[in-house]
């Protein structure tokens, strides 16, 4: 975060992920290994009960943005 000159704040890091998920960038996990992103403006509640429920912390970069990003996984 300090590389892109953004606040170190765990309320910053908050805000940021949950408006990654808003733009369905960023899926949260709602069972073990499954993630599901907010398509749908009425998903977000639902969405954040069954991560909370699961008490997960993990989330997955949205699979069209894996080759964009280069990223291996």
């Amino acid at each position: 975060m300090s590389a892109a000159n953004l606040p170190d704040s765990e309320e910053h890091l908050d805000y940021l992920i949950e408006h990654l998920s808003s733009l369905s960038l960023l899926g949260k996990e709602v069972k073990e290994n499954m993630f599901e992103f907010e398509y749908a403006f009425d998903s977000k509640d639902i969405i954040n009960v069954k991560a909370k429920r699961l008490g997960s912390d993990r989330y997955k970069i949205h699979n069209a943005l894996v080759p964009l990003l280069e990223l291996n996984y």
